[in-house]
């Protein structure tokens, strides 16, 4: 599916954050389970938002054709509607650990479009998809 740079962004965006709020709900779960849930609280917010990101990451780059260059404008996409909810929520703004938490998501993001892009065929196996078919239509089988 050859789609535009910003509407395969927002797809991916779309994918991270149904992603997160699976995420989050099961993570509420198992914290709630825990017989100390404040410790895991922190971690497990961490990596629910990091692997939402890089779940963001891979599905805007594999809508777009063109490479992982949509995943971080997903990351980055992931990022502003992060620091909304931030602030709507009046927690302190720390400005040195937003900007660590925001380079984190838009890095998982760009790691999930370097891993999940579509690759071209190398030219072996095109030569071999080749070969397999002329040989299919070969007269001397």
């Amino acid at each position: 599916m050859k789609g535009s740079f910003f509407k395969s962004a927002a797809v991916g965006l779309c994918a991270s954050l149904c992603c997160l709020l699976l995420l989050l709900l099961i993570c509420a779960f198992v914290s709630g389970k825990s017989a100390d849930p404040d410790k895991l609280i922190a971690p497990l917010a961490f990596c629910t938002l990091a692997v939402s990101a890089l779940a963001g990451g891979a599905v805007s780059s594999r809508v777009w054709d063109g490479g992982f260059a949509a995943s971080v404008v997903c990351g980055a996409m992931l990022s502003v509607v992060h620091l909304i909810a931030h602030i709507t929520s009046g927690a302190e703004l720390n400005m040195l650990k937003l900007i660590a938490v925001y380079a984190g998501i838009i890095a998982f993001a760009f790691a999930g479009g370097l891993i999940f892009r579509k690759r071209s065929s190398s030219s072996a196996s095109k030569k071999l998809r080749k070969l397999r078919k002329y040989s299919k239509n070969s007269k001397y089988q």
